[in-house]
């Protein structure tokens, strides 16, 4: 039997990742491989991780420090300049460090192909080191999946990393991306033959919690509710632009001389913005018309509870997961015309796309299907054709095997 050799470095488990346990406990992979998987070991990562794979994986949690956290502060300092300064002068070594760890587990593992879940281009530092490690063993077929846009060649950092981009490049046998436009941007930066770079679009599994004919049959928390309620689920980071999203809602209401009960906005997540959101809503006297849920143990309970699914973001998109998870719930959708996003809204169709930024679009785009309620559940119906055609398992995890089998 082959084997295939799964590994990830991420400081949490969440977006990208949650593909990786959908491909691994897969039944026709595990006839044809026998699957190990190995990881950089965090807190986070494996509270997230807990209870997703299937036993007969073996696994291989990894002590891995990625010296970008240092900046952090995360590590020896609480001072930024110093942990910028400490992680610059440990990257070589911690890389060489990594290349030779990875080339011991790679040597006992003996796969014959290596599925590398990078979060982007160039990603984390040990992804590209695995690349390294896996051709010092003798691994032929080595995939990487690029969760990110590619970043381009502007910053002197960028610049001084083209001699290692050019060997991975030349020493990975297939990039794979989460969407088409990542796929375009890192045949572009990186300079490669389009045949090396393959998009296929992230699956999301809801299929064990909902019914989308009849009325969802399991408990869900208690969220607050109004007459429209719009959810929006992110980590509080600037690029996912919570800012955007809390003057829409202002805008919202003052040009409608809305009521509280008559449209609210549920906020997801946790981050380190938290205290600025919670002062602007509050600046913005929004506070009964905006409210902060916290982290959800089962976003699906959350996403449920909604009428529309709102993405704000501002930079750094890929294709987000919860946007294909709420088109499987049902959702209509507006999110920002940004990246591998207007791959899964389709303007007309299941949503609305809003230039980045222009918080009177998202208003106008709310306000639209907040007066519409037709025209909120036909997208709705279009979003969850659109992931049954495009986003579920089924559709994509058949394209992963077809790579593989044509690796091998």
């Amino acid at each position: 039997m082959k084997r295939i050799l799964f590994y990830s470095d991420c400081q949490i488990f969440g977006g990208s990742e949650r593909m990786l346990p959908l491909l691994m406990n897969n039944s026709q992979l595990q006839e044809s491989f026998k699957v190990f998987f190995a990881y950089r070991q965090t807190k986070e990562y494996e509270t997230g991780l807990r209870g997703k794979l299937d036993p007969r994986i073996k696994i291989y949690p990894l002590s891995i420090h990625d010296p970008d956290y240092l900046s952090g502060s995360r590590y020896f300092f609480n001072h930024k300049f110093l942990n910028r300064v400490t992680s610059r002068i440990l990257r070589f070594p911690l890389f060489i460090l990594d290349i030779w760890r990875l080339a011991f587990l790679i040597k006992e593992v003996k796969p014959d192909l290596i599925h590398i879940n990078n979060g982007g281009y160039p990603g984390a530092l040990s992804c590209r080191a695995a690349v390294l490690s896996a051709k010092i063993v003798g691994v032929r077929n080595i995939t990487m999946v690029v969760n990110n846009i590619t970043v381009e060649y502007l910053s002197l950092r960028r610049k001084l990393q083209r001699p290692l981009d050019w060997v991975i490049t030349r020493n990975v046998s297939l990039f794979i991306t989460g969407s088409k436009h990542a796929s375009e941007i890192l045949v572009k930066v990186l300079k490669i033959d389009p045949y090396k770079s393959k998009p296929i679009w992230n699956g999301v599994s809801v299929s064990n919690l909902i019914e989308m004919n009849s009325p969802l049959d399991f408990q869900r928390p208690s969220f607050p509710d109004a007459d429209f309620v719009i959810g929006m689920v992110a980590q509080m980071i600037p690029r996912k632009g919570h800012s955007v999203a809390i003057e829409a809602v202002a805008h919202l209401v003052r040009a409608n001389s809305l009521q509280p009960g008559d449209i609210l906005l549920l906020i997801e997540g946790s981050g380190p913005l938290e205290n600025e959101i919670r002062a602007l809503i509050s600046e913005k006297k929004l506070t009964q018309f905006v409210s902060l849920v916290g982290e959800v143990k089962d976003v699906f309970h959350f996403i449920a509870h909604l009428d529309v699914m709102l993405l704000t973001s501002i930079s750094n998109e890929d294709l987000p997961n919860v946007i294909s998870e709420a088109m499987a719930f049902g959702k209509s959708i507006v999110a920002s015309n940004l990246s591998g996003i207007p791959e899964q809204v389709i303007p007309g169709k299941n949503g609305f796309l809003c230039s980045p930024g222009a918080a009177k679009e998202f208003s106008s785009a709310l306000n639209m299907l907040r007066t519409n309620y037709s025209l909120r559940e036909t997208y709705g119906r279009q979003s969850r054709e659109i992931y049954l055609e495009r986003f579920s398992p089924e559709v994509s995890i058949p394209k992963y095997f077809l790579e593989y089998d044509l690796l091998l």
